[in-house]
């Protein structure tokens, strides 16, 4: 009998006061859910964002990611074109933007090393095949932060290390367009 009463007891606890405290507590999830919920970001936010320049009023034409790999691993490549080159004052006020051409270290990741037969491939390319993304192009700006470095903008340390974590940007002059790479090993 009191073997009863105590489960009697225990239940009744459970409902009357447990029950009360999984509803509060759920309506408080739901309630802060929507908040923390992070809305997608379209090509061009996630670019501008990244750089500190405005480019939503650009097109996208191609888009290539293979992230996802083991910690996010991949290759990001995305070719916006423009109407115009309105977003050229933004690049040349912003001091992070050099004017072409590339340096030898980002020139290297970009297109390859022709000089060197045993190291000749670009790092931005799709998959193991040597079909390179970016263009030649040799009227325009360029933009290079690495991840990895002390100084995200310089570029002197790229090839001194067993992984990569930059982002290269160029924007072409003459077609107005804007290529940008994120690669992560």
């Amino acid at each position: 009998m009191l073997k009863l009463f105590l489960n009697a007891a225990i239940y009744t606890i459970i409902i009357f006061i447990g029950l009360p405290v999984m509803i509060f507590f759920g309506f408080i999830i739901i309630l802060i859910n929507p908040l923390s919920m992070n809305t997608p970001q379209t090509e061009q936010e996630e670019i501008s964002e990244v750089i500190n320049i405005d480019v939503t009023s650009g097109i996208v034409e191609y888009h290539y990611d293979s992230h996802g790999g083991f910690h996010g691993d991949g290759l990001e490549f995305i070719t916006l074109s423009f109407l115009d080159n309105s977003i050229l004052e933004q690049i040349k006020i912003n001091e992070n933007w050099k004017e072409l051409p590339l340096t030898e270290n980002v020139k290297k990741a970009v297109y390859g090393n022709s000089n060197d037969p045993d190291d000749c491939s670009a790092l931005i390319k799709e998959g193991n095949s040597s079909n390179e993304f970016f263009p030649q192009i040799t009227n325009g700006y360029y933009y290079f932060y690495d991840k990895q470095s002390v100084d995200p903008y310089d570029d002197s340390d790229l090839f001194n290390r067993y992984s990569w974590n930059f982002i290269i940007i160029i924007y072409d002059l003459d077609t107005n367009m804007l290529h940008y790479a994120e690669f992560d090993t």
